[in-house]
């Protein structure tokens, strides 16, 4: 029989699952997402218990709600494609909020592709390059993980070329029909490297890539593994320096945009991994004022839809999914009533399995049991997605989208070059 405290915890994780609200296409992938997330709201429901706060931490799950592929990320207890909300004086740095995000720019032809190519590599190598911002040279030392540093810098800091790392990219779009008057399109998928550690832009997004960071941070023990977080002055401190980081994340993109493509007019710059607040995460998912027009990405091979951002989600279509009494009865009603979401892509696919099975719990370490779809039927053991066979979702996303009310349709364009070098 198992003690109190086990008994206790298994009903925390429990009520924390019940506080995941998902909208998507109810793959495994958007399962696999739930399961996980559980386990970091029920690491942040206990810190607030012990700090005497009613525990309410929750999350709204995006179209594209997901896997992550970043193992301290996915290990911590944190999915991918939604947004996390709790009470509370403090913030979760586990997450690891690092202001990615997509710039979208409109223009008047379809650039040369060998232009393109050769402004890149200017960007990278040449050490004269003038940023349209203005400044001195660009250097071509290496940065840390084989991302190229740039100068000059942005917001005081040196940019990192970042856009053939993960699935960050360069790409031109056609319209299907001119939208604004004009043909043409621009995407910049991108972070800010250099924004992890220590700078001008305050003390770092990540505390194992900032000592600054590190000594602000507590380690907080829960019956899941450790949460790391930073509370009272340090969270306002990390969260003045996460907001300056993330203005130089939105101008590193303008900028680069403005050296390949001098024509490019702005639509918009969002970032769909970072802070609304210390205690409001967007976790890969957008969150933009009513009437924003944003580009949802899913694959190369696939339309880009520009979507037009719409209060959500509505009483209406609460009660028709029955997210509404249930989110009341956990009074947690207004924050599903005004999540304000919008996939930022497809997001992840899980193709090779069929089922979650279990999670067996090891200590502090989790392995996620799933049974693989056609042949063996076997069962297979994962603590992490970071090496697992994926895809990318399709157009499903977009009709969750519509069906939901999520956004409205403004433009459509297909893809015609993309850069990932």
């Amino acid at each position: 029989m198992g003690s109190s405290s086990d008994t206790a915890s298994r009903e925390m994780l429990k009520q924390a699952s019940r506080c995941c609200f998902l909208t998507g296409v109810g793959d495994l992938a958007e399962e696999l997402c739930r399961v996980n997330m559980a386990y970091g709201l029920a690491k942040i429901r206990y810190v607030q218990q012990q700090m005497g706060i009613r525990p309410d931490a929750c999350f709204v799950g995006a179209p594209d709600a997901t896997v992550t592929r970043n193992v301290d990320r996915w290990e911590a207890g944190f999915s991918y494609g939604g947004r996390i909300r709790f009470s509370g004086d403090f913030a979760v740095l586990s997450v690891k909020s690092n202001c990615c995000g997509i710039y979208l720019g409109l223009l008047p032809d379809l650039p040369d592709s060998v232009s393109v190519l050769e402004r890149i590599r200017a960007l990278q190598e040449d050490p004269q390059p003038r940023s349209p911002l203005g400044g001195g040279a660009c250097g071509n030392a290496e940065g840390g993980g084989g991302v190229r540093r740039l100068t000059p810098p942005v917001a005081g800091t040196a940019i990192s070329w970042d856009f053939a790392a993960s699935n960050h990219f360069v790409s031109v779009v056609r319209m299907r029909t001119p939208w604004r008057n004009r043909p043409y399109a621009v995407l910049l998928h991108g972070s800010g490297p250099e924004l992890r550690s220590e700078g001008p832009h305050g003390p770092g997004l990540y505390a194992d890539a900032s000592a600054e960071l590190s000594r602000m941070a507590t380690r907080e023990d829960t019956p899941w593994g450790p949460l790391l977080i930073a509370k009272g002055p340090q969270a306002a401190q990390f969260f003045s320096g996460y907001k300056s980081a993330e203005e130089a994340a939105k101008q590193r993109r303008s900028v680069i945009a403005r050296s390949i493509f001098p024509e490019v007019e702005d639509v918009c710059n969002t970032t769909h991994q970072g802070l609304l607040a210390c205690n409001d995460i967007l976790l890969g998912c957008l969150s933009e004022a009513p009437g924003s027009s944003v580009p949802i990405v899913l694959r190369a091979d696939l339309p880009v839809y520009i979507v037009q951002a719409r209060p959500n989600l509505s009483g209406r279509i609460l009660e028709k999914t029955g997210m509404g009494p249930w989110a009341e009865r956990l009074g947690l009603y207004d924050r599903v009533a005004h999540a304000d979401l919008l996939p930022h892509g497809g997001g992840y696919s899980i193709p090779t399995y069929r089922r979650v099975e279990r999670v067996e719990q090891m200590g502090t370490v989790r392995v996620f049991v799933l049974r693989t779809g056609k042949g063996t039927g076997a069962l297979v053991h994962h603590r992490n997605f970071r090496h697992v066979p994926y895809g990318y979702r399709g157009e499903e996303v977009i009709r969750q989208v519509e069906s939901l009310e999520l956004g409205n349709i403004v433009a459509v364009a297909d893809p015609v070059l993309e850069y990932m070098v």
